[in-house]
């Protein structure tokens, strides 16, 4: 068990006053009001003593931590609050030499919480940060989050704060003992067959057939064939073998994720070395978790399979239709002629046969062989389904082993004959007698199956297999049936906060912005919506850029908004100012600045300190996965380090959750500088995703016609209006939407702050979107393609004004929200609690037939509607989404750039290890970012100093993500003795030629 929570860094930043405290927080937490400077001013005569008040007062409403000569106070800190009380500080004053005495530090401190109603800790408060502390230890596995938890509920209370060391001891104490007890419990739980049985797993080799060490059983194959499928069904077999099954449902699915990953991170010769209390708990939850996955395999495999087949049948169908069409037309002058005979005489009145013998059809028997012939061929047409009768023999390699792994229920009557089918044909399978009862139902076949599934009055078991295995893949796609066993297809109710646990939830509407009760909600929303809708009747004829043509508005173009100074003021520094730079040597200096390598230290050897000729294979291994150039040609271009040394540290040091922890401490230097400030408040994002090749056949690949002949996938990546990255994922092309939660989120625990309003192109819109996005807090707010013909929607008793009446608007029906509203708080209060991922629910919310995604629809189109609404009628917000995913594009090329190996292309088919390569160069983006923000500040410092001011809002114009200066390709040495010193900085162009 880990003994450290934060690091340093860590803990500093939430001790202390940042100095780089934005204006914002300034008004929030140091405006003072009348009975502020009343309480500053009374019987505080000496000026040391006012500030000194005031100091604290602000520290208390900032942090809600006493006051000590430790803390760091920002001097724009104390000259805002001198200008409040009427006082100037001497240029010389030294405030904490002035303000040390302790009992005047301590008497204010008493007088400020007596005034304001801040409290010292007590036994209760203690209880209830215990009680908050282990139901979070129950659902994540991220301690600091814990504690940042921890903060928020006590400032909520107004508790002074205890030191940050004994917050950390709680939450270390109280998380060791869960852990503990989880491992008691599980280990009880034991037998010694059971025992036995992980043992023989965890000595198991793998080498022998039909036999798999840990690690092997999460080797799924790229291609998926028939073959590959019933591979993956021998490692079910084979979990099933060790007879490990048991209910883990009380631990939460975050948690039990965070257990596996464990598992999958350490060496198996450390795994036999572990004592049987502390691994064999582990080591179920990784086979438990480990199934789940192979089954949710089979399933995706299921769906592929057929249809690949059913297009191979398809595209065999439509070559037969297109062959006999050709045959029937090949004497297609005497058609012409045949139709103009009677064209003509049904017109004049003429004889028919005496107009054919004009056109020398001096009979009829050409014509009756044209007919003859083409009945012929239509009779011997086909559809594509009796067509797949000839692949059948691919679908019986798998589909007797998918069907006994198989188990499904439904709660819905529709689904029974198909949870019938399923079984009946499970039987077939196993009984030596293959041939389907009698009453095996019928119910559930497709009508495009049925002419051939029943043939006179009998059932052809080939075709009912076929449709019923095409019937049970649409279920599953759209949530009708539940797959027992499964992670991504159990039932909704499996993966929120069970309604008895929320029903007495007390932070609720802390956590969410919503209203406790629908009629709430719908009053706010109609409040909103009848602004909005007054609003656009009003400007309607004042806006240049809009206008109403046939039921639907429509905008103007945005033009370009970088000023051509900007520009020149980019060119001149990018170009003649900014020194040029390798990227191994950004590498090492960024390194130098904020020390991000101390993440990746060996599994096994935590809490240690990377030495120097570590970090060099660290950096070298970084750059040969996020450059895309791969460990051989980075150890031949270094000629330095073997490709055995760089694999090692691959492998052992480099996963996704070091690589996110490095990405944090980078960005949060980028946060820090004032240049940083003109690029955005660092609360709003955008995200884009960029297709990828795959070089080798990967489970992740499908077609798109962006990628050629290719198959690939799409690296999505989230990026802040300070323009670093801070969430990448490797996901399926076509499906963004159902990761821009999960992204959002994950801002604030990387930084601290909330993303307060994010923006998307047309790939990541989806209507139920709209609605958890409100809840969740934070605006979405894409652009989409043909905006003008998207549907907008009010509510039934909104009254349109006569200028906009010609607008089409349809109807809201509230009726579902009402019955679903607090069904629909549950899941955003389940994926904000971080106990379901949003790219879980927004997938489950894909079944079209669902009430409750119904129900998250029509709120969906309500905020869709208004942000519509502010879209229209707001050129500043057309003008941030544009500037937004500008950034995003921007952040595209500089990633093209830099993945330049194997011409971008994945040469991986493993899951997990594409996602490290897609998040290593995320941090090498992240890395260029801060090293050009660094020296873009110096530029344009030394402009001031040297030349003029210059206008400085230009700079809100100017990218960190230039990569003209920097050189990727060549021989890389990186060697640290060689780089810049800690505090030392390249001089820039214009200094060299000095």
């Amino acid at each position: 068990m880990a003994q450290i929570i934060l690091t340093s860094e860590q803990r500093r930043e939430i001790t202390t006053i940042p100095y780089n405290i934005s204006d914002d927080d300034l008004l929030t937490y140091c405006a003072f009001d009348e009975d502020d400077i009343r309480n500053i001013t009374n019987g505080h005569k000496d000026l040391c003593n006012r500030i000194g008040y005031a100091v604290q007062l602000f520290h208390l409403r900032y942090l809600r931590w006493n006051y000590t000569l430790k803390s760091g106070i920002p001097s724009k800190v104390l000259n805002f609050i001198a200008k409040q009380i009427n006082a100037s500080l001497p240029r010389s004053w030294n405030f904490k030499e002035r303000y040390k005495r302790p009992n005047t530090i301590i008497k204010h401190f008493h007088d400020i919480c007596l005034a304001y109603g801040y409290r010292q800790m007590d036994e209760k408060d203690e209880e209830m940060a215990m009680k908050i502390i282990s139901t979070n230890a129950d659902v994540v596995e991220n301690r600091e989050f814990i504690i940042r938890e921890i903060i928020s509920a006590l400032k909520v209370e107004r508790i002074v704060l205890p030191k940050i060391s004994t917050i950390e001891k709680w939450v270390q104490d109280i998380c060791n003992r869960k852990e503990a007890d989880l491992n008691r419990l599980i280990y009880s739980m034991l037998t010694s067959e059971q025992c036995s049985n992980i043992k023989k797993a965890i000595l198991c080799k793998g080498t022998a057939p039909k036999s798999y060490n840990l690690h092997q059983l999460r080797n799924v194959p790229g291609k998926i064939t028939p073959e590959s499928f019933c591979e993956i069904a021998d490692r079910i077999e084979y979990i099933d073998s060790l007879n490990l099954d048991m209910d883990l449902s009380s631990i939460s699915h975050n948690k039990r994720k965070s257990i596996a990953r464990r598992i999958v991170h350490r060496r198996l010769y450390s795994i036999e070395r572990s004592s049987q209390e502390k691994i064999y708990p582990g080591i179920v939850i990784y086979i438990h978790e480990t199934r789940k996955m192979l089954l949710d395999f089979v399933v995706e495999s299921n769906d592929a399979i057929l249809h690949n087949l059913l297009r191979k049948s398809e595209k065999r169908n439509e070559k037969t239709i297109l062959q006999n069409s050709k045959e029937i037309f090949k004497n297609q002058s005497d058609l012409l002629s045949i139709a103009e005979a009677v064209s003509f005489s049904l017109r004049h009145k003429k004889n028919l046969r005496t107009e054919l013998k004009k056109r020398n059809f001096s009979s009829l028997e050409a014509l009756d062989l044209i007919i003859k012939r083409g009945y012929e061929l239509n009779c011997s047409d086909s559809d594509s389904l009796e067509l797949l009768n000839s692949h059948y023999s691919q679908i019986r390699k798998y589909s007797p082993r998918l069907l006994k792994i198989l188990k499904v229920t439904s709660e819905s009557e529709e689904m029974t004959p198909l949870v019938k089918a399923v079984d009946c044909l499970r039987k077939m399978n196993l009984s030596d007698n293959l041939k389907l009862p009698d009453d095996a139902p019928l119910n559930h076949i497709e009508n495009k199956w049925i002419k051939l599934v029943q043939k006179d009055g009998c059932i052809d078991k080939r075709y009912y297999e076929m449709a019923t295995l095409s019937s049970l893949r649409h279920a599953i796609r759209n949530n009708l049936v539940t797959v027992e066993g499964s992670e991504k297809y159990l039932a909704f109710e499996q993966d929120l906060i069970d309604k008895e646990t929320y029903k007495y939830s007390t932070d609720v509407f802390d956590v969410l912005n919503g209203f406790e009760t629908f009629d709430e909600y719908l009053s706010d929303r109609k409040k909103r919506m009848t602004e909005l809708l007054d609003y656009l009747s009003d400007n309607i004829d004042l806006l240049d850029d809009l206008w109403i043509d046939k039921g639907s508005l429509h905008l103007s173009p945005l033009g370009t908004a970088t000023p051509e100074n900007a520009m020149e003021l980019s060119k001149r520094i990018f170009k003649g100012m900014i020194p040029e730079a390798r990227l191994e040597e950004i590498l090492l200096e960024v390194d130098k600045w904020v020390g991000f390598t101390k993440y990746f230290i060996h599994r096994n050897l935590k809490n240690q300190t990377l030495k120097e000729a570590e970090k060099e294979k660290v950096l070298a291994a970084l750059m040969a996965l996020g450059t895309n150039v791969g460990l051989v040609k980075m150890s031949q271009a270094m000629g330095k380090y073997s490709y055995d040394q760089l694999y090692s540290i691959s492998q052992n040091c480099l996963d996704d959750d070091n690589l996110v922890k490095a990405q944090g401490e980078v960005v949060r230097l980028l946060r820090s500088l004032w240049v940083s400030e003109y690029w955005g408040e660092g609360n709003t994002s955008s995200s884009d995703g960029r297709g990828i090749r795959s070089m080798v056949s990967s489970f992740n690949a499908e077609p798109n016609p962006r990628h050629g002949i290719d198959k690939g996938c799409t690296i999505y990546r989230f990026v802040c209006d300070k323009y670093y990255v801070f969430f990448t994922k490797v996901i399926r092309t076509n499906s963004e939407f159902q990761h821009v939660i999960d992204g959002v989120l994950a801002h604030e625990l990387m930084v601290g702050e909330p993303v307060i309003e994010h923006y998307t192109d047309t790939g990541g819109y989806s209507d139920p979107l709209f609605g958890l996005a409100h809840l969740l807090g934070f605006a979405y707010a894409p652009r989409m393609k043909n905006v003008s013909s998207r549907n907008l929607f009010i509510f039934k008793d909104n009254i349109l004004r006569k200028n906009i009446e010609g607008v089409a608007f349809k109807k809201i029906q509230t009726d579902w929200i009402k019955d679903y509203y607090d069904e629909i708080l549950r899941i955003a209060y389940s994926i904000k609690k971080g106990h379901v991922s949003g790219e879980l629910v927004m997938r489950k919310l894909c079944n079209k037939s669902s009430h409750l995604r119904r129900a998250i629809v029509e709120m969906g189109r309500i905020e869709k509607t208004l942000f519509l609404l502010r879209y229209f009628t707001s050129k500043e917000l057309r003008r941030k989404i544009q500037i937004g995913l500008n950034k995003g594009e921007a952040n595209n090329s500089l990633a093209k750039a830099v993945q330049f190996g194997q011409e971008g292309k994945f040469t991986t088919k493993n899951r997990d290890r594409q996602q490290v390569r897609a998040s290593a160069l995320s941090l090498i983006m992240d890395v260029i970012c801060l090293w050009n923000a660094v020296y873009l500040q110096r530029s344009v410092e030394y402009i001031e100093a040297n030349d003029k001011e210059i206008d400085k809002s230009l700079l809100k114009h100017i990218s960190p993500q230039n990569y003209e200066h920097i050189t990727f390709l060549g021989h890389y040495d990186f060697d640290s003795s060689l780089s810049l010193g800690v505090n030392e900085y390249r001089k820039l162009k214009v200094e060299e030629n000095i």
